[in-house]
């Protein structure tokens, strides 16, 4: 039978990759295009350890394989949002900071999520090597991702969908962060 070679298995690795980065785009793309801006009249419920137990399960392997530990909060809150809107934004911002963690001794995420009147408050913070001060303001367009050699790719798509569920629900979201020191991401929901 015939056998590809070893050059012949990587391009196989590449068009592969190729296709998964296209899908995930594809599906990146949809999900912007038809979230709806206006928030519900009373949107449900939702326990965010559930989610985040979920999404924790999910990125798993890759914890791992980098070594992040991911602390989440005992006892959260419950946040007034839709679960999948909810799934997206941790989904989102964890991904995200496993993406650009770098190379940090230790690495590590941190969620925590607050009370404030009438408003719920989710932070996403880590030790990792942090965005300069002239992107920040750019990285919640749509297609703006940082490009650096060492991680997985991005569609450049997930901070604005995660902006885009914050307005919906009278919130916003932003970010503090310098490098070397880690970046924390802040979203603000309307909890009614």
């Amino acid at each position: 039978s015939t056998r590809l070679d070893e050059k012949g298995c990587r391009f196989l690795e590449r068009i592969e990759q190729a296709g998964t980065n296209m899908n995930r785009m594809t599906s990146d793309l949809l999900e912007l295009s038809t979230r709806d801006t206006d928030a519900s009249s009373s949107p449900p419920l939702c326990d965010p350890r559930d989610v985040l137990i979920e999404v924790q399960t999910e990125l798993k392997p890759r914890l791992e394989e980098l070594g992040i530990e991911l602390l989440l909060p005992s006892a959260p809150p419950m946040v007034q949002c839709d679960r999948t809107q909810l799934y997206q934004i941790f989904s989102n911002l964890i991904g995200n900071a496993v993406r650009h963690m770098g190379s940090v001794p230790n690495p590590r995420i941190e969620i925590s999520i607050s009370q404030i009147p009438e408003k719920r408050m989710i932070v996403v913070s880590d030790n990792g090597r942090g965005i300069d001060e002239d992107v920040q303001p750019t990285i919640f367009a749509p297609f703006r991702s940082i490009p650096r050699g060492d991680e997985a790719p991005s569609t450049g798509v997930g901070l604005s969908i995660v902006k885009k569920i914050a307005q919906a629900h009278g919130g916003h979201i932003g970010v503090d962060s310098a490098p070397g020191e880690g970046a924390r991401f802040t979203v603000v929901l309307e909890h009614r």
